[in-house]
């Protein structure tokens, strides 16, 4: 490791490999982005029904009497 310090080249090579590194974490970023996208256009309709059913379970519970009571 030290050898490969002590090269003349070492600031170029490790903005090299910095850069590469840091065009992979943004190729993983866009890819994750993009993936996000097709889950949320896939899904976002749910949410209604979903928030509807919670609501819903939430006053059953209310009404049985548990966490409170009526």
């Amino acid at each position: 490791m030290n050898e490969f310090l002590a090269k003349p080249d070492t600031h170029y090579s490790q903005t090299r490999v910095a850069h590469a590194f840091n065009t992979e974490i943004l190729n993983m970023q866009q890819y994750l982005f993009e993936k996000l996208n097709q889950y949320m256009d896939k899904y976002i309709r749910l949410f209604p029904y979903v928030s509807a059913a919670f609501w819903l379970f939430g006053q059953i519970l209310r009404c049985i009497g548990w966490f409170g009571g009526i």
